[in-house]
């Protein structure tokens, strides 16, 4: 009885669904280009990481900035508020016609394009390629797009809670770009 109930579980162990040489063959693809290639893995809203791919092409990349204030609608019955957000895009153009649109996020409020200024830790300051204020006094919020390395961020700057304690940054969003591109302002 007992040998009959090994043999039993082996069998049945077998019998689940198995993988044919063509998906195997085409895993073992996919991992082979993995290997060569730098990963990056955005958090989606549910957690989940997803590729993203690198945007431009080694050398000059010249990106143009786009602020749109969109309508908030609401979700319940689907009209128009008084509020409104703004969407930020960057489109970039690369090589002899290459071209991306990318979206940087969208922000509660009015935002504007203001005067650049080096920002950053003391000592690591940067001047980033486009500043961008958003609201207004109190409820102001700050951006920076940037490129540091083969990443293009986005990045927001805290004011601190103690008077006299330095202004904290954190990016917000983050591009992946193709080594070797030089992000560059355009017209």
């Amino acid at each position: 009885m007992g040998s009959s109930a090994i043999v039993l579980v082996a069998a049945l162990w077998g019998c689940g669904a198995s993988s044919s040489g063509e998906e195997e063959g085409a895993k073992t693809e996919q991992v082979a280009k993995a290997k060569g290639k730098r990963k990056h893995f955005p958090r989606s809203k549910k957690g989940k990481a997803k590729p993203m791919d690198p945007v431009g092409a080694a050398g000059p990349v010249v990106g143009s900035l786009s602020l749109k204030e969109v309508p908030v609608t609401d979700p319940e019955g689907g009209e128009a508020t008084e509020e409104t957000r703004t969407e930020a895009k960057l489109a970039l153009t690369f090589g002899e016609d290459g071209t991306a649109e990318v979206d940087l996020g969208s922000i509660k409020g009015k935002c504007a394009e203001v005067e650049r200024v080096p920002v950053g830790p003391k000592g690591k300051e940067q001047t980033p390629l486009w500043s961008i204020q958003c609201g207004e006094g109190d409820k102001s919020a700050n951006l920076y797009v940037q490129q540091v390395g083969s990443m293009l961020l986005v990045v927001r700057a805290f004011q601190p809670l103690k008077e006299g304690a330095p202004v904290r940054y954190r990016p917000v969003k983050r591009i992946p770009m193709v080594d070797g591109a030089k992000l560059e302002r355009g017209g």
